[in-house]
């Protein structure tokens, strides 16, 4: 198995040149403005997830699939391989966008003679609800990952572009009808989350891990059931 995280190691070495680029926009995008952490961190590991994605598209080109079920490895960890490699990447991506986040503070607070310090707080950096609003982001994008990866192993690459505005467009409509239930019950959202902020950074930390491992258990046990039934 860890031939299989090597493999989609070099891949994404390879795509190097299309990924540089995507990625610098989003790191111009931090430099040049004072947007806040949760927005910036949350594209670039949103970012770092569709490529972990695009792994698969790699596997089935010229029935590669074929091929690596030759392999001295079992269906199931192929599977598993790919989802610790998503996990590596998002976890990858997580601390690209904080170095970002940190090197921009130390260069703007150098031009502008006001310190790094007072960049870090204009982004939110030490506001305990702006991560709050972080963490709610990044747990939302990697449950959706979750969710997308069984259907790409379900319908394979021929639908994936159509999955993703698929389970985007869900995600919108979700929050929508959220924000209208909301609306309509008198709830504050803003009250809201002041209570999950209330509940102390551990509990929300425990909660956030909890869903993170019941997805992801789900989702590879879907996904794995899926390849055990796939003929290539």
């Amino acid at each position: 198995m860890k031939g299989l995280m090597i493999k989609d190691i070099n891949i994404m070495r390879g795509n190097s040149r299309a990924i540089l680029p995507i990625m610098g926009i989003g790191v111009i995008y931090v430099f040049f403005t004072d947007t806040k952490i949760s927005f910036g961190m949350s594209y670039i590991i949103m970012l770092f997830g569709m490529l972990a994605l695009s792994t698969l598209s790699y596997d089935e080109e010229n029935d590669g699939m074929a091929y690596l079920m030759t392999l001295p490895v079992s269906r199931y960890q192929y599977v598993l391989s790919k989802y610790l490699f998503l996990l590596l990447f998002l976890a990858v991506g997580a601390v690209a966008s904080l170095a970002t986040f940190l090197v921009s503070a130390v260069i703007k607070g150098a031009a502008a003679h006001t310190g790094s310090l007072e960049v870090l707080r204009r982004i939110g950096f030490l506001q305990k609800e702006e991560w709050l609003a972080c963490l709610i982001v990044l747990l939302t994008m990697f449950l959706m990952n979750m969710v997308l990866l069984p259907l790409r192993y379900k319908f394979g690459a021929a639908m994936q572009q159509i999955m993703i505005l698929i389970v985007v467009a869900a995600v919108i409509g979700f929050s929508m009808a959220l924000d209208k239930l909301t609306k309509t019950l008198g709830i504050d959202p803003d009250q809201w989350l002041a209570g999950l902020n209330g509940l102390g950074t551990a509990a929300l930390l425990l909660i956030a891990a909890g869903l993170c491992v019941v997805g992801f258990l789900v989702s590879l046990g879907i996904s794995a059931h899926v390849i055990a039934r796939k003929e290539f």
